[in-house]
């Protein structure tokens, strides 16, 4: 009795450990730790004159076609990121605690306004002012679309994780395949974003009033 009574208790304790390990082996994670981190790195607006308003007229014209108003100066700017995931084993169900940290980067954050306006500060303060409108459009634009990562790359990354299967580095490149995938797809949201707000710094009255400031003409 002894004998069967040990046997039996071990078979138990084993059909037990074996229902567990097949439990946590087939159960998908209910809930994935997950943290999220957007910033947004841009220099402050440098100002150049580097160009006669003649050339940037010239320039104008053949970038964008026929200007609304007088081209006396331009504002770019060229966005990038970068981004790092980390992940780790959780303690909950054998799911993955996974962090992304992601970063929007200005580079090149330049108002240029023609060097000869310097002899007319009348009307270089009125081309400083006007970029300066342009820069705070694509300010904000960017703004926006960072607003909109937190939610999109979590969305994305627990699909990501929920699809997929194998060691810690093997989930991770998946993780960042689609987090890069989520980040180029920011990119091209900002580009038409920013082409919106910045053709409604070009109002009509915002052109009139730019175009006779100081007597222009």
């Amino acid at each position: 009795m002894r004998a069967y009574s040990a046997v039996t208790a071990l078979a138990t304790v084993a059909c037990v450990l074996a229902a567990a390990w097949s439990n946590a082996m087939a159960s998908p994670c209910d809930v994935y730790p997950l943290a999220i981190n957007v910033s947004v790195q841009s220099p402050p607006l440098a100002i150049r004159m580097d160009f006669a308003t003649a050339e940037l007229k010239t320039m104008a014209q053949r970038v964008a076609g026929p200007p609304r108003h007088e081209a006396l100066g331009f504002y770019k700017d060229s966005v990038s990121y970068r981004f790092m995931v980390r992940i780790r084993a959780g303690g909950v169900r054998s799911c993955l605690a996974l962090s992304v940290d992601a970063q929007l980067v200005v580079v090149d954050r330049v108002s240029e306004i023609g060097r000869d306006l310097q002899s007319d500060p009348c009307l270089l303060r009125a081309a400083v002012g006007h970029y300066k409108r342009h820069a705070a459009a694509s300010a904000a634009a960017l703004s926006n679309v960072a607003a909109t990562l937190p939610e999109a790359l979590r969305t994305e990354v627990i699909l990501e994780v929920s699809a997929r299967s194998g060691n810690n580095d093997e989930i991770k490149g998946y993780v960042e395949g689609r987090v890069k995938a989520v980040l180029d797809n920011a990119l091209v949201s900002l580009s038409r974003h920013a082409a919106i707000l910045q053709d409604r710094v070009d109002t009509p009255l915002e052109v009139k009033a730019f175009d006779r400031s100081c007597d222009m003409f």
